[in-house]
């Protein structure tokens, strides 16, 4: 790894020390980041940015297929279905137990 010195100004520097804790980060990981990104090339489109942004945030990832076939709308008959199930007034437990092919409780 190459090594960087810099001279700057003491009101200059106070700014950034102050930019680096408020992101905590140091001086130095914050510099770096900069520069990084001022050898990127510059993205085309504001959509670009956006991706950009999310991918390189890590506050979000991405979903599997499998995870995305798990988590899929249920399709028109699956609520339909379900609306006539809890539109009969019975409690959601009571439901349940019956779809499990479990005994209605007794009182």
């Amino acid at each position: 790894m190459s090594e960087l010195s810099l001279k700057v100004p003491q009101t200059f520097m106070a700014q950034l020390e102050k930019l680096a804790a408020k992101r905590n980060k140091s001086v130095e990981q914050l510099i770096l980041e900069y520069l990084a990104s001022l050898l990127q090339p510059p993205p085309k489109l504001l959509q670009e940015r956006y991706d950009r942004f999310l991918a390189e945030s890590g506050l979000f990832v991405q979903m599997t297929e499998a995870d995305k076939r798990r988590y899929a709308a249920a399709s028109e008959d699956e609520r339909e279905e379900l609306a006539r199930k809890f539109g009969q007034g019975t409690p959601l437990s009571q439901t349940i137990m019956e779809d499990r092919g479990q005994p209605r409780p007794t009182r």
